[in-house]
């Protein structure tokens, strides 16, 4: 029985090689379920993260230390501050209210620079009566010969006073066509401020707003694109928990196998020692023989159906597996065309980040130069002012010129008529009446000019004023939008580059998760090897079976016997080494007796 004996040692050590090969492919497996979770668990932590990057969401995310910049709200902080500065800005008609003595088109209803170019030919013709004096008194200094010489300097007097006066007009025209000039260049340059204000306030804002509107519906898409690889990788965790539960199947793998160890020792150390006679010598032989066979026979059926549960189980591992490389492939695939579509570099098309910040960097970019035009257009036209102070101020003082030399008229009037009256011509009632009249006239209406020009430059001092602090508190407002504009661009850079660098680890990570899922699947192809070594030992408990059964047979002949049922015990001592239902089951179907196989839900005894 030697060979026998041999046998059966060859497929204990088969057997252990077994134990240790399911645990190395089992154990290999158990091994890397948690990297895979923290795989996942990490592949899931960035996207969220990148999630959080384009969309804020309502838990904060810390990066490195420091919060996460959200484009939405970059874009949404950079709308709010401009429209909130724009809402502070004076408006088209608060700027026509100000202004609107100097662009009046009409004198009828106010104090305007209007009336005052209407007032000036009024002036004119006041001017034209001095002279009409000025000539009448020359007229009539001739007239009146040697008796005349004193009037004749009266009257050189009055010649005087009309060319001071005459000259002061012409300054006044001067003055007046600048300040003409200047309102028409003052009235065109408020309105390209006010046009300005205007696409500011209005037209950038809406074009603002519909970029941002633009932009968030990418970003959504983009968010969706975002939870739909969460999910995925979700999904993907659902095969770790089911393989935990399947790897367990190794633990009665392997107690099924030490079972049937112990069973095979007992034909390789028990030692049967038979001190009867010859009669009982045979008996105990055939009793050792059939013990051996059925021995045998229980092992075959126990190692054939553990082959069984064994592959079962590796093929529900496999399943599981190739399920799980599966949903990763598609996640891996998933994650590949969103970094690609995000930010990857295309040679005819612009990726997803590239067409957002284009949008967003092109319109600021536009934004800001206008902001800047704007100022240095605010700075150009306040300078305007001491031009319009000169030329109003020059107007002024020659209506105050011309005011005192029709003072010093009124005073030759009173020399004039002294001188006639001591001429006693008759004539010279009419001339003085007519110097006294128009002189009268002339002097109302200097006053009322000069009034009208000193309440309008004041008046229109304080609207110049009161336009300049708009435009300055406008300018102040337009800085306000530079540095938020300026900020923007910062962090839109900022979040530009931190989007790019929290793109690339989803295709890393799912890279890597792929890695650990090949690594099982290889270690489960490595572990068909198994199967070939249960061929081996069934092929060596049949052979050591055969090789009993031979001998019993050979045994049963010689004492002219065609069978032999065991009266020995050691088969049952065999029965308690079978702690599980299936193994029990074996037993019962094998050797066609009574055995208790437990329940079919649970193992009998599972150390």
């Amino acid at each position: 029985m030697k060979s026998v004996h041999d046998q059966c040692s060859d497929a204990v050590q088969q057997i252990e090689q077994l134990i240790a090969e399911t645990q190395d492919v089992y154990g290999s497996i158990y091994s890397k379920l948690p990297m895979i979770e923290e795989e996942i668990d990490l592949t899931t932590k960035e996207v969220e993260i990148l999630l959080d990057y384009f969309l804020h969401s309502d838990a904060p995310v810390v990066n490195e230390g420091r919060e996460a910049l959200h484009l939405s709200m970059v874009l949404k902080n950079v709308f709010d501050e401009v429209a909130e500065a724009s809402a502070k800005m004076s408006n088209e008609d608060q700027f026509r209210k100000i202004m609107e003595r100097f662009l009046a088109e009409s004198s009828a209803s106010n104090i305007s620079i209007k009336g005052l170019m209407d007032l000036i030919p009024a002036i004119k013709n006041k001017i034209a009566d001095i002279e009409l004096i000025s000539m009448n008194a020359i007229i009539y200094s001739a007239k009146l010969g040697e008796q005349g010489k004193a009037f004749e300097v009266i009257s050189d007097n009055i010649m005087a006073i009309s060319n001071c006066v005459a000259a002061d007009y012409d300054s006044i025209e001067l003055h007046a066509q600048e300040l003409q000039d200047w309102n028409k260049q003052f009235a065109k340059s408020l309105e390209e401020i006010i046009s300005y204000h205007r696409r500011l306030t209005t037209d950038h804002l809406d074009q603002f707003q519909a970029i941002h509107t633009k932009i968030f519906q990418s970003l959504k898409v983009i968010r969706d694109l975002l939870y739909g690889i969460i999910n995925s990788i979700q999904a993907s965790v659902e095969p770790v928990y089911i393989l935990m539960n399947q790897i367990q199947e190794q633990d009665i793998i392997q107690q099924s196998l030490e079972n049937v160890i112990e069973i095979i020792n007992h034909i390789t150390e028990k030692q049967l020692i038979e001190n009867d006679d010859t009669s009982n010598s045979n008996k105990q032989l055939l009793n050792k023989l059939s013990f051996y066979q059925r021995v045998l026979g229980l092992s075959t059926g126990l190692v054939g159906n553990i082959e069984e549960r064994l592959h079962k189980s590796l093929v529900e591992i496999k399943h599981t597996v190739y399920g799980a490389k599966e949903q990763l492939d598609d996640m891996l695939e998933e994650g590949s065309y969103l970094v690609d579509i995000i930010s990857g570099e295309r040679e005819d098309q612009k990726n997803v980040i590239q067409h957002i910040f284009q949008d967003v960097d092109s319109f600021l970019g536009e934004f800001n130069q206008e902001l800047l035009h704007i100022s240095f257009e605010t700075d150009t036209f306040k300078n305007t002012e001491n031009s319009f102070i000169k030329q109003m101020r020059g107007i002024e003082n020659k209506i105050s010129g011309i005011k005192k030399e029709i003072n010093q008229l009124n005073k030759l009037n009173l020399l004039s008529r002294i001188e006639l009256a001591r001429i006693n011509d008759r004539n010279s009632n009419s001339f003085v009446n007519e110097i006294t009249n128009i002189s009268q006239v002339v002097i109302e209406e200097v006053n009322k000019n000069k009034a009208f020009v000193g309440l309008l430059r004041i008046q229109l001092e304080d609207d110049l004023s009161a336009f300049i602090e708009a435009l300055s508190n406008n300018q102040m407002q337009v800085k306000l939008m530079q540095e938020t504009v300026e900020a923007a661009v910062s962090q839109m850079d900022m979040a530009k580059n931190l989007v790019v660098e929290a793109i690339q680890p989803i295709g890393m990570a799912s890279k890597g998760l792929s890695e650990e899922v090949a690594y099982i699947i290889e270690k489960l192809n490595t572990g068909e090897i198994m199967f070939d070594w249960i061929k081996r030992i069934k092929e060596q408990l049949h052979s050591a079976e055969i090789d009993v059964y031979e001998t019993l047979s050979q045994e049963l002949d010689k004492l002219s016997l065609t069978d032999w049922n065991s009266q020995s015990n050691d088969f049952n001592i065999i029965l308690e080494h079978l702690t599980t239902h299936y193994e029990r089951t074996v037993a019962k179907l094998t050797l066609e007796e009574d055995v208790d196989v437990g329940t079919e839900g649970g193992e009998l005894t599972l150390f």
